[in-house]
């Protein structure tokens, strides 16, 4: 019984760990999961394959050294990605895709530079730095972003998994008995017993 207990625990654990993304093809970090398209678009389509890919999720947005370095480390694992950056011109203000503030960026060196660099690439040249390019010039992987999805309670885990679908009883169907039928009474004769004069 002391074993049974932690044992459920963990599963519970277990179970609500694997479930705050919605697949094992996503990867959960700092209260996000990140999904790495496994082909190549332009930066115009990766807003509407996000959101086909899971209702809810946008191109990426990066605020910070310790999501950029899991997005280029873990997620892309050093190959180069569109990230949900883009700017109207190149005098305008890049902004992300999801509507957050552009906070934070990693740019290489002399980056962003030329005209028409409207869209934003993570790992260009592998190292997790950004680089501004041409949005239509190639194709290219792409990451999406969604928040966790909410961690089922330790209750409703143990709840789910004691909840089994019993079969519905059957009885069997009682039978009335067949009246019985009795037979007519049997008579024996006996002969007539004759007294014998002695």
């Amino acid at each position: 019984m002391k074993v049974l207990l932690p044992l459920a625990a963990l599963c519970a654990a277990l179970a609500a760990a694997s479930a705050v993304c919605p697949s094992s093809e996503w990867h959960a970090f700092e209260g996000k999961c990140y999904w790495r398209s496994p082909f190549h678009l332009e930066w115009r389509s990766i807003a509407s394959v996000c959101a086909w890919a899971f209702p809810g999720s946008t191109p990426v947005s990066v605020h910070s050294l310790t999501v950029n370095s899991f997005l280029a480390e873990h997620v892309l694992k050093y190959d180069n990605g569109w990230l949900g950056l883009r700017r109207a011109g190149t005098d305008q203000p890049w902004y992300w895709a999801d509507g957050t503030p552009f906070d934070w960026s990693h740019w290489k060196e002399g980056q962003p530079a030329a005209e028409g660099e409207l869209c934003g690439l993570i790992n260009r040249g592998s190292t997790g730095e950004w680089r501004a390019t041409d949005c239509v010039e190639g194709y290219t992987r792409f990451i999406c972003q969604m928040d966790e999805l909410p961690e089922p309670t330790t209750t409703e885990a143990m709840t789910t998994e004691a909840t089994t679908t019993e079969a519905p009883t059957t009885q069997a169907p009682t039978t009335t008995e067949a009246p019985t039928t009795t037979e007519p009474p049997t008579t024996t004769t006996k002969p007539p017993t004759t007294t014998v004069p002695m």
